[in-house]
């Protein structure tokens, strides 16, 4: 089974990353996923993390070969609707201890 482990974007881990890839420190837009010390963003940080899941979700993973023109602006589009489509709370989850172990603290 493939474990995952968070970082937030607000902590010095995640804004290290986000700074490296030139994106906003503030405003977070996207998800990053690093595999294999590669990190992907946007669509292709989906399909990268569904690819790791077992099916049904293991197919998400062939979204990475769509060309880019395609994949920004579904990813765009999809960014753009996801609080209208999943909701949105008023308040953020608290994890329980189990996941709040799979959180990195400063470093990989």
């Amino acid at each position: 089974m493939t474990s995952f482990n968070f970082a937030t974007a607000q902590s010095p881990l995640g804004q290290r990353l986000y700074a490296g890839l030139n994106l906003g420190l503030t405003d977070f837009e996207t998800n990053l996923v690093i595999v294999d010390g590669q990190i992907h963003q946007e669509l292709d940080a989906f399909s990268m993390a569904m690819q790791e899941l077992n099916w049904p979700w293991k197919a998400l993973g062939v979204a990475r070969f769509l060309p880019a023109w395609i994949k920004s602006p579904l990813y765009k589009s999809i960014r753009r609707n996801r609080f209208r489509v999943f909701g949105r709370y008023d308040t953020c989850m608290v994890p329980d201890a189990e996941l709040r172990a799979r959180f990195l603290r400063n470093g990989f």
